[in-house]
């Protein structure tokens, strides 16, 4: 029998350095979100908060839900937050609880924001080629004159289509389009709700949208958004106006491959959620309304004065820093233009020529080099950047990332070791090292290596474990497959992959409990793909 130890002795052995009990010590991508957090705190106002917010959410997949969550909910409850800062961490935090697969208090958050869920829409129209984006529908006239006939049948893109009233079941209270019309590629669509209060009062009507986003109250138009947008800004536009009889609000939204999107909030003018009654009743918009005495009002929000300075930088002569800033603005903020994007050039400039005169700021750097359209041009600029600053952890990832991606991915060898003695910690570097074993055709090392990996992470990040279920899965092994499967569920509910994993294994096993839990998250998940919804009814149904 082995000799026993004193608890004293146990103790004083797990408080001893480099012992598998001992704390493991925070990785670099966590240690930055916590400074971007403080410096939220520092300056919870204007352009730069806006930009920190978005920064810290873009960190979600690299650092998991626990620092992010715990930045934004700081920045919410932070008294000196304006109430654009304080929405935008707001709307992140219901994203964040629809991402853990917490959907009631996804919908409790999202509905403290006043996010509107009910309308009438028509759908689809064509839009190929920018068709629907630049034709003025016969409706849109109709809106102007002060009416809209929601009885009439309209030529569709594949046929002939009427407005219907639809529901928003997402949690987060997004109209998402795709869940409701087929098909969905370069479409344009309308959507309709109104509001109804028994006294009169004022209101802010909060729009954004992934496309383009045209939008009337009350028959006058207010937003006339063309650029397509890649994603929803909980207030990129708000409009000033007033309630009493029905406010009627009518949004044309458009895509090009994507399909488009659309999200609308009322709230009072502090920005807390109205307590007027939501109706989309079809006769508000066939009356002539006279009841409004003023007029609907598109606000100088924060948002839009940010975002057109960011624009106009680009034609100006103005210092470096003013350029990373706007760079920053419009990239994080996903203010660009996708067909004619500033933040690149504006990053180049700030940064300067690599190898040659060129800033010292290892952000404008870094920046400028992510959103180089020309792959060798940043590879470029990363490595004169690595040779003046070669134990920097972010600088050393970046470089390893961009060889891996690049014709020769045996370069990236060196590169990532030299990225894990800067960084022993560094969840990217162990994410790059796992991706180089696996081009090498060994997802067993990879695998062990983001096993080893995960060990310390209880809110695992996103992108460890989506590249553990690729390795377990090319190194056949089911129960790690399923494992990490459900530890991704858990910090990427939203996302269909880790649900068809786990649906797929189930039914193979012949477990229909487990399958149909997990065929049923897939199919909340899946908004965007009608035909994936359509399979997934299905199979259910063999289930049976």
């Amino acid at each position: 029998m082995p000799p026993r130890l004193s608890p004293t002795i146990i103790c004083l052995l797990l408080t001893l350095p480099g012992l598998v009990y001992a704390e493991a010590p925070s990785a670099p991508e966590r240690l930055r979100v916590e400074a971007l957090g403080e410096k939220l705190l520092a300056n919870p106002r204007g352009e730069e908060a806006q930009v920190l917010v978005e920064e810290i959410w873009a960190s979600w997949d690299e650092v998991g839900p626990g620092p992010v969550v715990d930045s934004l909910q700081k920045v919410r409850e932070n008294p000196r937050s304006d109430r654009w800062v304080r929405a935008a961490a707001a709307w992140h935090l219901a994203q964040a609880a629809w991402r853990r697969g917490q959907s009631a208090e996804a919908r409790r958050l999202a509905d403290e924001l006043g996010v509107l869920r009910s309308y009438l829409i028509l759908g689809p129209l064509e839009n190929e080629g920018d068709q629907g984006l630049e034709r003025t529908y016969p409706l849109e006239e109709q809106l102007e004159g002060g009416t809209l006939a929601v009885d009439r049948e309209v030529e569709g893109k594949a046929r002939p289509v009427r407005w219907r009233q639809v529901s928003t079941e997402e949690p987060l209270g997004v109209l998402r389009l795709g869940g409701f019309l087929h098909p969905t590629s370069e479409i344009c669509a309308f959507a309709a709700t109104s509001l109804t209060s028994a006294v009169r009062e004022k209101v802010l009507i909060h729009a954004g949208a992934s496309g383009a986003l045209f939008l009337w109250i009350d028959g006058r138009r207010v937003v006339n958004d063309p650029i397509y947008r890649r994603g929803i800004h909980p207030s990129r536009f708000v409009i000033a106006t007033t309630t009493g009889a029905p406010t009627r609000i009518v949004a044309k939204i458009c895509g090009d491959g994507e399909v488009p999107s659309l999200l609308l909030r009322a709230t009072d003018l502090r920005g807390d959620p109205l307590k007027v009654a939501l109706s989309v009743e079809p006769r508000a918009f066939q009356q002539v309304s006279n009841h409004l005495k003023s007029r609907p009002k598109i606000l100088s929000s924060p948002f839009n004065v940010f975002w057109k300075r960011a624009l106009a930088s680009a034609k100006k002569t103005i210092p470096a820093k003013a350029r990373l800033r706007a760079a920053r603005y419009l990239h994080f903020t996903g203010s660009d233009d996708p067909s004619e994007p500033r933040a690149p050039d504006l990053a180049a400039i700030a940064a300067g020529e690599p190898g040659g005169e060129s800033s010292d700021d290892v952000e404008a750097q870094l920046l400028a080099a992510e959103l180089d359209s020309d792959r060798n041009g940043a590879r470029y600029r990363l490595e004169a950047l690595a040779s003046e600053f070669p134990d920097h952890p972010r600088v050393l990832t970046a470089l390893a990332r961009e060889l891996l991606d690049g014709p020769c991915p045996q370069d990236a060898r060196f590169t990532i070791r030299k990225a894990l003695e800067s960084a022993p910690t560094s969840i990217r570097a162990k994410e790059l090292e796992a991706r180089y074993y696996e081009g090498l055709g060994l997802p067993l090392s990879g695998l062990t290596t983001l096993e080893k990996s995960l060990e310390p992470h209880v809110d695992a990040p996103a992108l460890l474990l989506e590249r553990g279920v690729t390795l377990a899965r090319g190194a056949r092994r089911p129960e790690t497959l399923r494992a990490l499967a459900k530890r991704h569920a858990q910090v990427r509910y939203d996302q269909p992959a880790p649900h068809r994993i786990l649906a797929a294994i189930a039914r193979e096993k012949g477990e229909v409990r487990a399958a149909r839990r997990h065929l049923t998250a897939l199919k909340e998940v899946s908004w965007h793909s009608p035909d994936e919804q359509i399979w997934v009814a299905n199979v259910l149904d063999q289930l049976d």
